[in-house]
């Protein structure tokens, strides 16, 4: 993608976002801001060849009011660095899990390296009543150990997954790795029953932990719903294979992934919104909507005891059109005493409380550029 095309898609994607702050906070200003766009005011060429009197400047100035017109100080933003968004989106997800801070925090003074750091931030975040964000200056070594020193956008769900491995590397030096495991891991296995008269005979294999479940948009699924769409990918399928048990080559085989263990503590599920087109030989973005249950039993995605029960807790959500750019925010809510609190929405260093949003899918309804991505669910009894 050429400079001229990406500056038009993120032009567009800056006025998109604008518009839609214009609409929920001051909607009775958005004719006039639709005005000042249909007379140039604003224009393309603006942007693209920039100048001492860029009046983006003063766009960026009133999606900041408008932003902070509604600021909530109960909970603290993280500043960005420097397209480091997508770090601040993932760890305000550790943070709003909240058994998963309560544990780390408990165990504090035993830890070091990285846990160490991850767990003073926490406590920045929890107890600086006095500052609406914290700058998270311990994660700096870590991006430079990933990603070098040249930083650009990364994919969350990549970096969720080196972070949480470098984590139970730092817990496991103290004895403390069974925090995560408790919290976020669970095992998943390869399933393979033979169809054959008089044998019936199954095998479990390719045993291995997950700490994020990955659940793909199938062409099989009509409905884009969580819950179908996690029962399309255990389902039984079949192949033809040799049966180890009772000999006969090329067998009917049933085949399907399973999960043996789901996680005691914490589900992350990640939506496979980002695919490789072979095509283009670009990462395309799938922005089809899905339908995000608050609650669900494990009973409903595979009938096999124990049945645990989850409540959505966080979300990472991805906006913009495509792979290739964007910005990462958090959705995220509290459970406290099995009781779901207000919402919030992390954009950086801006914390923003959502009152009056009682179904999270009427809020993805109302923005189309806004995809959930990483879904967090806390176990509740």
């Amino acid at each position: 993608m050429c400079i001229r095309d990406r500056v038009h898609n993120e032009y567009k994607f800056f006025l998109d976002e604008l518009r839609s702050l214009y609409r929920t906070r001051c909607p009775e200003l958005l004719l006039l801001f639709d005005f000042q766009l249909n007379s140039q005011v604003v224009t393309e060429s603006m942007v693209l060849n920039g100048g001492q009197n860029d009046p983006l400047k003063n766009l960026h100035s009133s999606a900041y009011l408008l932003r902070n017109h509604n600021i909530d100080r109960d909970y603290r933003g993280l500043s960005n660095m420097g397209n480091t968004c997508f770090m601040n989106s993932y760890l305000q997800a550790l943070y709003m899990s909240s058994n998963f801070r309560r544990d780390l925090l408990l165990n504090q003074t035993s830890l070091e390296d990285d846990a160490w750091e991850l767990s003073l931030l926490f406590r920045q975040m929890l107890h600086q009543k006095n500052v609406s964000s914290v700058k998270p200056d311990c994660m700096k070594p870590i991006l430079v150990r990933f990603f070098g020193r040249g930083l650009e956008q990364q994919d969350v769900d990549e970096f969720g997954l080196r972070y949480i491995d470098h984590l139970e590397v730092s817990l496991n030096k103290v004895g403390l790795g069974t925090i995560l495991q408790d919290s976020f891991y669970g095992r998943r296995l390869s399933q393979i029953k033979c169809r054959n008269q008089g044998c019936d005979k199954s095998k479990d294999s390719d045993q291995q932990q997950f700490v994020h479940l990955a659940v793909n948009f199938k062409a099989e699924v009509r409905r884009f719903e969580l819950l179908q769409m996690l029962q399309a990918e255990f389902q039984w399928t079949t192949v033809n294979l040799d049966c180890e048990f009772c000999g006969k080559k090329g067998s009917e085989m049933l085949k399907r992934p399973k999960i043996e263990s789901w996680p005691e503590k914490n589900l992350i599920i990640t939506l496979g919104r980002f695919r490789y087109d072979e095509k283009t030989g670009q990462r395309v973005k799938l922005s089809k909507r899905v339908k995000i249950p608050d609650q669900f039993n494990t009973r409903d995605v595979q009938n096999e005891p124990p049945f645990y029960s989850y409540q959505l807790c966080a979300i990472v959500v991805h906006k913009g059109i495509s792979s290739e750019f964007g910005h990462y925010i958090t959705l995220a809510r509290e459970l406290k005493d099995s009781k779901a609190q207000d919402w919030r929405r992390f954009d950086d260093d801006l914390v923003e409380k959502l009152s009056n949003i009682t179904d999270i899918n009427l809020y993805f309804a109302q923005r189309e550029s806004e995809t959930p991505y990483i879904l967090f669910y806390q176990r509740i009894a």
